[in-house]
């Protein structure tokens, strides 16, 4: 059966000369009402990523991209961009369809 390791208040754990390690066969779980994760770099591999949020926000002081083969953007209510400038550029044909189309 599982094994548990309970204690009576905070937990931490430290390896001031060396990384920490967790590795499982199937799954790793991490249960909490909040996550606080701060560090320098997050590095992140994996094969496919699935996130179910009901709001999300993103602040970027600096740059922000993001690179893909193709992508998709489904937004079921309005949907609202501004900018102090924006370029849409497409090497082949680009494609405008609504009901009215309002310039200036």
């Amino acid at each position: 059966g599982p094994t548990t390791l309970r204690v009576p208040g905070d937990l931490r754990i430290e390896a001031p000369n060396g990384k920490v390690s967790i590795s499982a066969d199937r799954e790793v779980e991490i249960e909490a009402p909040r996550l606080a994760v701060r560090t320098g770099v997050f590095d992140l591999a994996a094969h496919r990523i699935i996130e179910k949020v009901q709001d999300a926000f993103l602040w970027v002081s600096g740059l922000f991209q993001l690179r893909a083969h193709r992508s998709k953007l489904l937004t079921e209510s309005t949907m609202h961009v501004k900018a102090g400038s924006a370029t849409l550029k497409a090497e082949g044909p680009m494609n405008i369809d609504g009901e009215s189309i309002h310039l200036g």
